[in-house]
C-alpha cells in the first residue's frame, strides 16, 4: 500500500510524459500552420521549454518532501533535468528517423534543456525548504 502511495504523486509527471510524447511525436500534417508572427517569436521554442518545464517540475516536486537531505535531493531534480534533456534529444531523433515530415531540430533540444534547467534552478532556489531569498 505505501509503495503506491510513493507512485501515486508521480502519476502527474507519469500524464504529462505521454501528452507531450503524443504531442511532440504526432506527424506535422496534424499539427495546425503556424503563422508569420508566431515565427517570428520563436512560439515553437517557448512551447518545448513549457513541456519540458513541466514535465520535470511534475517529477521534482514529488521529492520536494519525501527526501530529507538536501544534497541527495539536488542530486536527484539534476537526474531528472538530465533525463528530461536526454528524452528530448531521443524525440527529436525519433522526428527525424520515424515521423513522417517531421525534422531533426538542434534548436528544439536546445529548448527543452533550458526547460529542465529552469526547472532545476526553480526547485533548488526558490522550492527547497529551508531556501531563504535573502542568502543570496
Amino acid at each position: 500500500m505505501r509503495k503506491l502511495t510513493r507512485i501515486k504523486s508521480f502519476w502527474p509527471g507519469i500524464a504529462w510524459f505521454f501528452i507531450t510524447a503524443t504531442l511532440l511525436l504526432m506527424p506535422s500534417a496534424d499539427l495546425p500552420d503556424s503563422r508569420d508572427w508566431l515565427d517570428k517569436i520563436f512560439f515553437d521554442k517557448w512551447v518545448h521549454a513549457g513541456f519540458f518545464l513541466l514535465l520535470c517540475l511534475l517529477f521534482m516536486l514529488p521529492l520536494l518532501h519525501k527526501i530529507n537531505t538536501k544534497k541527495y535531493r539536488v542530486q536527484l531534480w539534476a537526474g531528472i533535468a538530465i533525463c528530461g534533456s536526454a528524452w528530448g534529444y531521443g524525440v527529436e531523433l525519433l522526428q527525424k528517423y520515424y515521423i513522417p515530415s517531421r525534422s531533426y531540430e538542434l534548436g528544439d533540444w536546445a529548448a527543452d534543456t533550458i526547460g529542465c534547467i529552469l526547472a532545476f534552478l526553480l526547485c533548488v532556489f526558490y522550492l527547497q525548504p529551508g531556501y531563504e531569498k535573502n542568502s543570496l
